[in-house]
């Protein structure tokens, strides 16, 4: 298999400099990666620090809370019984950081390389921000519920199909401002899945083999198919654009705030409008942070 220049991973995808800018799909190389086996997968889970394997019941649907699924909706099998027999365990497994087994080490430096190679050629800074892992095992029609992400992703299918729906980021009609700030912020709020949304999606149908490059705070779900388990494995992490704007949304969100207080309560332009504003108000919150730093020593 042909890959991009010096890319290990995934083929294609050093011409497209499309990285947050709109979703796209590729190929990767690492279907028969040793990592991703299902019997190393078998023996690296259970040895994983509890608090970063998730463990649910596949029975959820689109307007329930994803990050709250493996408390509210439990899975009647142990984790090893799902594992053992997936294809009848309706389970839904989600692995932060699975890096930290040495079995993923190479695998994440590798990927870790490759997006750091595009994001170069796109001029969106030399190293990816925060970057991990998220690996997904899930039982025949699981659902991943409506959700934003609060950095970029590439999404890998190594077995089993899915569709994935995604709609466009930054699109108030699907997500408000006021609404998107809070999530950014972890103040407790989350967008809502509404029917009326439906028209807006952009569905993807995904198989082994396939990477699909989903935006920054781009909402998405995602129905499994009927056939087989899927397994998926996802590299997560945040661009310097992505970073500032980021930091942009948490300074709207406290000007929103301030605004509030006044009696002709003005509303802050909604990020993503202005690309100069963006930035001020990303580099005023770097700087509002730095003091408050510097004032709590």
């Amino acid at each position: 298999m042909k890959i991009d220049h010096n890319l290990r991973c995934f083929e294609g995808l050093l011409p497209d400099h499309r990285l947050d800018r709109e979703p796209f799909k590729v190929r990767h190389n690492l279907q028969e990666h040793p990592a991703l086996s299902l019997v190393n997968l078998q023996q690296v889970l259970p040895r994983l620090p509890k608090d970063q394997v998730f463990f649910s019941s596949g029975s959820l649907n689109m307007v329930d809370d994803f990050d709250r699924a493996h408390i509210d909706q439990k899975s009647r099998f142990s984790l090893q019984d799902s594992l053992a027999d997936l294809l009848h365990s309706n389970a839904y497994i989600m692995v932060r950081s699975p890096e930290v087994d040495p079995s993923f080490k190479d695998l994440f430096a590798a990927m870790k390389s490759d997006v750091e190679l595009v994001m170069k050629a796109q001029e969106l800074g030399d190293q990816t921000i925060d970057p991990m892992l998220y690996l997904f095992i899930a039982s025949p029609l699981s659902i991943t519920p409506f959700h934003i992400d609060r950095y970029s992703t590439l999404l890998l299918q190594l077995r089993g199909t899915k569709k994935v729906y995604l709609y466009p980021a930054w699109d108030e009609r699907i997500c408000t401002a006021k609404t998107l700030e809070g999530f950014i912020a972890r103040s407790g709020v989350r967008p809502n899945y509404q029917p009326e949304m439906a028209p807006l999606a952009r569905c993807f149908d995904f198989g082994p083999g396939e990477v699909l490059h989903i935006p920054f705070v781009a909402p998405h779900h995602v129905e499994n198919g009927s056939d087989a388990v899927s397994i998926s494995l996802s590299i997560i992490f945040n661009t310097k654009e992505s970073n500032l704007k980021t930091k942009a949304l948490l300074m709207n969100q406290q000007l929103r705030r301030l605004g509030s207080a006044l009696p002709w309560q003005p509303q802050p332009q909604p990020i993503h409008a202005n690309a100069v504003m963006d930035s001020l108000k990303g580099q005023a919150w770097q700087l509002a942070s730095a003091v408050k730093r510097a004032l709590l020593r």
